[in-house]
C-alpha cells in the first residue's frame, strides 16, 4: 500500500499532508498495530508468566511451547490450516536429529543436507503458493534453529551435545518471542533465559516502547513517505535506489518489531550490567552510511551473520577465503528455498563483496591509507588525514550503489509463483538500469588487476 495506490494514473497529482495521512498512513499503521498488539501481548504475559508461575525449568519449556504455539495458530495464522504443516516438518526434523545421533554421524551436516533440500521443494513443489509464503518464516527460523542445536550436539565444547527431551525441543523452536519474526538465537541463549531470570522494571518498558515505536516508523516510512517524496516520475535509476530503499525500511520494520518482541519476552542483549533493556538484529545507520558491503552483511541481520559465521562459513574456511565466503551466501539462498530474487541478490552480494575486499585492499596497500573493508584495529598507515576520508566516502558511495542495484529486485519478491518468470522479471530490471552494478564489479577486477 501507499499513496500512489489513490492517485489516478496519468496524472500528475500531489496529495497534501492531510490526504496522505488518511488514505496511506492511517490505514498502514492500523493494520501493522493489530499484528503488533497481539505479538507484545502475548510475550508481555509470557514474560509474566514465567516470572510469577516458573518453579521449575519443565515449566519453563511447557509455558514457553503452549504460548509459542498458541501465538502461532490464533495472530500469526489465524486459525488456518496452514499451521498444521509446519509440525511435521518440525517433528521430523526432531526424530531425524534422534536417528542421527544414534547411528553416530556428524549430525549437523546430516540434518543440513536433508533441511536445505526439503526448503528447496517447498519454495518451488508446494501446491498453495500463498500457503507457503504466510508459512515460510516460521519454517525458516525453525530450521536455523534444529541446524544450529545440530551442530552443538557434535561440538565436543558444548555443554548441550545431548539430545534435548520433546519438551526442551518443543520450548526452544516455538518460543514466542522468536518464532514467527526471528531472530535466531542458540539453544544455550534460549536455556540462560530460565537460569537468568531477568528483573523487570520501567526500563524493560520503555525499551519495548521505544522499538516499537521505531518499528511502526519505519513502515510508515517505508509504504508511505518514501514514495510520497520520489515518486514514478523520476529517472530508472532514482527509481532503483528508491525501490531498494523502501525494501531496506521494510527490513527494518520488522527487525525493530522482532526487537520489541525479544525485549517484551525478556531477553536482553544487554552484557552490562546496568538495567538497561536492548535486543538488537539490524543496525540502519551502518547500512545506510556503509564503509562497505561488509558492513552491511555483518550488520543486516546480526543473529543471522552469527548464524552464517559460525555454522557455515568457519566450516569451509579451510578450503579458501572465497570458498567460504560464496558458500555462506549460497547456503543462505537455500535456505530461504532457492527463491530466485533472493538467490540472485545474495550470491551477487557475495561476487560484490569479494571483488571490493580484494580491491580496497588493494587500494590501501597501494596509497598506504586505512580504506579497507574493516578500520584497522591498530593502524600502521601513513595517509591518515587527507587521502582517507576522500577514498572512504567513494567507497561508501560505491556500496549505496551496489545496495541500490540489488536492493531494487527486492521489491516484487514474491509475487510471481512461476521461476521463468520470476528470472525474466530480475533480468528486465537490471537491464533496465543498464546492469551498472556488474560493469562497476568488473570495472573494480580491472582496476585491482592494475594495482596488484
Amino acid at each position: 500500500m501507499s499513496y500512489e495506490d489513490y492517485s489516478e494514473p496519468d496524472m500528475e497529482y500531489q496529495p497534501s499532508w492531510s490526504e496522505l495521512f488518511e488514505n496511506c498512513i492511517s490505514p498502514t499503521l492500523s493494520q501493522a498495530f493489530i499484528f503488533t498488539s497481539h505479538l507484545l501481548m502475548y510475550n508481555v504475559v509470557y514474560t509474566f508468566n514465567l516470572h510469577f508461575f516458573c518453579t521449575s525449568e519443565k515449566r519453563f519449556h511447557m509455558l514457553t511451547t503452549l504460548t509459542g504455539l498458541c501465538f502461532i495458530y490464533m495472530c500469526a495464522f489465524r486459525f488456518n490450516e496452514e499451521a498444521y504443516h509446519v509440525l511435521p516438518l518440525v517433528y521430523g526434523a526432531y526424530i531425524l536429529l534422534h536417528t542421527f545421533k544414534t547411528l553416530n554421524l556428524n549430525v549437523g551436516y546430516c540434518i543440513g543436507s536433508v533441511i536445505v533440500p526439503v526448503l528447496i521443494a517447498y519454495e518451488f513443489g508446494y501446491q498453495n503458493h500463498a500457503a507457503w509464503l504466510k508459512i515460510k518464516s516460521v519454517v525458516m527460523v525453525a530450521m536455523m534453529k534444529v541446524i544450529s542445536l545440530a551442530f552443538e550436539m557434535n561440538d565436543p565444547k558444548s555443554k548441550h551435545q545431548n539430545i534435548p527431551s520433546i519438551l526442551e525441543y518443543s520450548g526452544y523452536i516455538w518460543c514466542p518471542g522468536n518464532s514467527v519474526l526471528g531472530p535466531w538465537i542458540s539453544y544455550k541463549d534460549y536455556v540462560e533465559r530460565f537460569h537468568k531470570q531477568p528483573k523487570l522494571s520501567l526500563q524493560w518498558l520503555i525499551s519495548i516502547f521505544q522499538y516499537t515505536v521505531t518499528a511502526l516508523l519505519f513502515v510508515v516510512l517505508s509504504n508511505c513517505v518514501v514514495t510520497y517524496f520520489i515518486t514514478d516520475s523520476v529517472n530508472r535509476y532514482v527509481l532503483s535506489f528508491r525501490d531498494a530503499l523502501i525494501f531496506r525500511l521494510s527490513h527494518y520494520f520488522i527487525s525493530y518489531l522482532g526487537s520489541a518482541a525479544m525485549v517484551a519476552a525478556a531477553f536482553n542483549s544487554n552484557e552490562e550490567n546496568n538495567g538497561k533493556w536492548k535486543y538488537t538484529i539490524t543496525n540502519p545507520i551502518e547500512i545506510e552510511v556503509p564503509r562497505s558491503l561488509v558492513s552491511v552483511v555483518i550488520n543486516w541481520n546480526i543473529p543471522t551473520h552469527t548464524f552464517l559465521k559460525k555454522y557455515i562459513f568457519a566450516g569451509f574456511l579451510p578450503y579458501g577465503n572465497f570458498t567460504a565466503v560464496l558458500m555462506t551466501y549460497l547456503v543462505s539462498s537455500m535456505l530461504h528455498g532457492l527463491n530466485i530474487e533472493v538467490s540472485m541478490v545474495l550470491l551477487s552480494l557475495g561476487f560484490f563483496s569479494f571483488v571490493q575486499f580484494k580491491f580496497q585492499d588493494v587500494v590501501a596497500s597501494f596509497i598506504n591509507c586505512c580504506t579497507r573493508v574493516r578500520a584497522c584495529r591498530h593502524c600502521r598507515h601513513t595517509n591518515k588525514y587527507y587521502m582517507r576520508p576522500i577514498f572512504n566516502f567513494l567507497f561508501m558511495a560505491t556500496t549505496v550503489v551496489y545496495l541500490a542495484y540489488t536492493g531494487c529486485l527486492m521489491t516484487t519478491i514474491n509475487h510471481i509463483a512461476n521461476a521463468d518468470e520470476v528470472f525474466d522479471s530480475v533480468v528486465a530490471r537490471w537491464q533496465g538500469v543498464n546492469l551498472y552494478g556488474h560493469y562497476l564489479a568488473l570495472a573494480s577486477v580491472f582496476l585491482t588487476c592494475i594495482l596488484t
